[in-house]
C-alpha cells in the first residue's frame, strides 16, 4: 500500500486522492507463480500496484516502468526518452 509520494526525495504523505496523481501499474514477475505447473492448480491473480505522486511532484514528474530498474520517476519532459531507452 502506498503511504507517501513515489518521488524518493519527497516526504509528502498520501492522504487524499484529490491531491496529486495516482498511477496504476501491472504487477511484475514477483506477483506471478514461479513454481512447477500442476494440473488443475489455480494460479494466484497478479494484482496491480498503485503509485502516487503528490500535487507538487506531479507537476514536474511522472512514473515510468523500466524493465531493468522497475518503477521510477522521471521528469515529464524526459518521458519519451526514458521509454525509448527502456524498450
Amino acid at each position: 500500500m502506498m503511504s507517501k509520494c513515489a518521488n524518493p526525495s519527497c516526504t509528502s504523505v498520501f492522504r487524499y486522492l484529490r491531491d496529486g496523481k495516482l498511477f496504476q501499474v501491472p504487477a511484475g514477475d514477483s506477483a506471478k507463480f514461479n513454481g512447477p505447473e500442476i494440473p488443475g492448480m489455480v494460479k494466484p491473480l497478479a494484482r496491480d500496484e498503485f503509485f502516487w505522486l503528490c500535487g507538487d511532484c506531479s507537476k514536474d514528474l511522472t512514473i515510468v516502468v523500466d524493465p531493468v530498474d522497475g518503477v521510477r520517476t522521471v521528469p515529464r519532459n524526459q518521458t519519451q526518452r526514458a521509454l525509448r531507452a527502456a524498450g
